[in-house]
């Protein structure tokens, strides 16, 4: 048996050292007959003796090694109760890695019954992992049954397996997978090839298989070109085994094309980027679209793309940088040769299709330039060490290049002629050197001559105090000031006038490092209140004191200036809430297995502020505030037969507002994944 664990390691430089930190990631184990039959030893036992050996190699001084680099490996002595597979009745000992925290280690523990798969090892005992089918003898009922029908079973062997189809949806939208019906399902190995087809939920089985290796090869029943991930998969079977086989398909979309300057001569190692007609290079998404890279015949493909309406070019989404190995840099071109989006042709791609020929040429390469500038404060002298980034408005501020300026305030960029460029200038510190509790940035500045004179205005500090509505002081509450015109928290991302401070002992704080702005002083304006959260939490409230933004008070900050406020009033703290609910069927039977998520109303597209687990039952309970309304999703990886599915199944509920009345909610499956 294969134990399909995988540790990560990351390395951390500290103290000078390198230490990795590990964690295990599994895949199912499958059924009891797949780890039956591709396991050397089954068995259930009782751990009888436990010891831990370190796991350093015998030419090695054991000083050499750090303590974070040391492995060590669990021996437990079995007494084997009942034989299933590769073992006898008696004692048994298996390994595994003792650091089960961090590794793959099976945490076995003295005295208790198990149910074991295991691996032969080198030195005849058996390995096992929490990623194998392992599991104590009160878990086991599915195995235990398994194994008791053996000797009824009917003789062979089976393959079986999900099939599904990743529907034709645009680039980056969520990928959503249904069930492949009809597709043809081959069989070769043993005894000539047989054949069998996906039936409604993309099921199929083979059964009645001598032992020996096989391959399954796939063939979809639509017309249009379809390509398999994984294209054919070989499996091992045993007598009364069985092996699990899955794939999804996809139509094969493709756009290729050539790339050749304006004298008809193919352009290598160019990148090529596309991307939905509907999108901005100022979308966030923008980064994770797909790109290409020509061939020395110029030659680029996009493959395995959905139906769509595409623009293909050079530096759409990213701004013109050094990519090839000449070091020359093209401007912005949309095929078939525009400079201009609003003369760009749009490749339209039906499912399955490939538009051939979509070929572009590009103008001469862009001219080298020098950006030279310097970064000083309102009072005209140098703002030492700031720092200076530089971005092109055309893509947006997640395209930069940063620079720290000299000591002068002085500072550099390569840049290309005919580009439009702006800077951003900040600094951590004041115009005498002192640190600043804040950061203090300069308003965007347009490059308009060779010499760009950046001012950081000079940095104010806004200082106050948070108390309830008995004037005693709150603490450790974090405050955040935003600008007067944010409407969403996605704004706040890399907003320059965001800052936020913490309350301390006595309820006070102090944002410093603030230019010049209208701002309105907040909770919760950037992130919703966890529910998970070990402090108190309070709801999304204003300065003075109240939910309501239309009568937040403003505040206006000068350059310069030293300002205090009253007292921010807060809102009375947020108060714990269990709420338990059930995922059903649409035909009434519960939902076994799976999980819930909950996202707060006001902070749409934010991660989970709370979740939990569906039951065998179909029940789930939940921690949220009072008062606060959300959303709940369940999703589960069993379908109604309790079969496993390779794609998630999903719903959510309606709003639902929370308080001590608050009805069990009731999450409705969909009918079919």
């Amino acid at each position: 048996m294969i134990m399909r664990c995988v540790l990560a390691a990351t390395l951390l430089l500290a103290t000078g050292l390198f230490q990795p930190l590990l964690a295990c990631s599994c895949l199912e184990s499958g059924p009891p007959c797949a780890a039956w039959g591709s396991s050397d030893g089954v068995f259930l036992g009782r751990v009888v003796d436990i010891s831990v050996v370190a796991d350093i190699p015998k030419d090695k001084d054991p000083a050499d090694f750090p303590f974070a680099f040391k492995r060590s490996t669990m021996r437990v002595r079995f007494q084997v109760e009942t034989a299933f597979r590769g073992v006898a009745v008696g004692t048994v000992e298996v390994t595994t890695d003792a650091d089960s925290g961090g590794g793959c280690g099976y945490p076995f523990e003295l005295n208790r019954r198990y149910v074991v798969y295991g691996d032969r090892e080198p030195d005849n005992s058996f390995g096992t992992s929490i990623c194998s089918r392992t599991r104590r003898v009160e878990n086991a009922a599915e195995d235990l049954s398994f194994f008791k029908g053996l000797s009824t079973a009917p003789p062979g062997a089976r393959v079986y397996g999900q099939l599904g189809f990743r529907e034709d949806v645009p680039l980056l939208a969520k990928r959503r997978t249904v069930p492949l019906a009809g597709a043809r399902v081959i069989l070769e190995g043993p005894g000539g090839p047989k054949e069998t087809i996906s039936d409604e939920q993309g099921r199929y089985q083979i059964a009645g298989l001598p032992p020996g290796n096989y391959e399954v090869k796939l063939q979809s029943a639509s017309a249009a070109p379809t390509r398999f991930q994984p294209p054919s998969i070989k499996v091992s079977l045993v007598e009364r085994g069985c092996a699990e086989a899955n794939a999804f398909a996809q139509l094969e979309g493709r756009i290729s094309g050539r790339i050749t300057d304006t004298e008809g001569r193919p352009i290598e190692n160019q990148l090529v980027e596309i991307m939905p007609e509907s999108f901005s290079p100022l979308d966030r998404q923008s980064f994770q679209l797909p790109f290409a890279v020509t061939s020395p015949d110029g030659v680029y493909v996009f493959e395995s793309l959905p139906s769509g309406r595409y623009l293909v070019g050079v530096s759409l989404r990213s701004p013109p940088h050094t990519y090839r190995p000449d070091g020359s840099v093209y401007p912005r071109t949309y095929f078939p040769s525009a400079v201009e989006r609003s003369e760009a042709q749009v490749i339209v791609l039906t499912a399955g299709e490939e538009q051939r020929g979509v070929n572009i040429v590009l103008p001469k390469p862009l001219v080298k330039r020098q950006i030279r500038g310097t970064v000083v404060w309102s009072d005209g002298k140098p703002a030492k060490e700031s720092s200076v980034v530089l971005s092109n408005p055309e893509y947006g501020p997640s395209h930069t290049q940063f620079q720290e300026a000299t000591a002068n305030g002085e500072f550099s960029f390569d840049a290309y002629e005919g580009l439009p460029y702006a800077i951003v200038a900040g600094s951590g510190k004041d115009p005498d050197g002192k640190q600043l509790r804040g950061r203090v940035s300069s308003s965007i500045t347009p490059v308009q001559s060779e010499q760009t004179v950046v001012t950081l205005p000079s940095p104010a500090t806004l200082k106050g105090r948070l108390v309830d509505d008995r004037g005693r002081p709150v603490t450790n509450v974090a405050v955040e000031l935003i600008p007067e015109e944010t409407r969403k928290w996605q704004e706040l991302n890399g907003s320059p006038y965001y800052q936020r401070s913490t309350s301390d002992g006595e309820g006070r704080f102090e944002i410093s490092g603030l230019v010049p702005h209208r701002y309105l002083l907040a909770l919760h304006a950037s992130s919703p209140p966890y529910a998970t959260s070990e402090r108190v939490e309070f709801p999304p409230a204003f300065y003075p004191g109240t939910s309501d933004r239309n009568q937040a008070a403003v505040i206006e900050i000068k350059e310069g200036a030293r300002l205090e406020i009253a007292n921010f009033v807060l809102p009375a703290p947020l108060s714990l809430e269990s709420v338990d609910g059930v995922a059903v069927w649409p035909d009434g039977r519960v939902v076994e297995s799976g999980f819930v998520e909950v996202e707060d109303v006001d902070f749409p597209e934010w991660t989970s502020v709370s979740s939990g687990t569906i039951r065998p039952d179909g029940h789930f309970t939940l921690r949220l505030y009072q008062g606060r309304r959300y959303v709940i999703r369940a999703t589960t990886y069993k379908d109604r037969e309790g079969r496993e599915s390779l794609w998630p199944i999903e719903t959510q509920s309606d709003k639902i507002f929370v308080d001590a009345q608050s009805k069990r909610p009731e999450l409705r499956m969909p009918a079919s994944p």
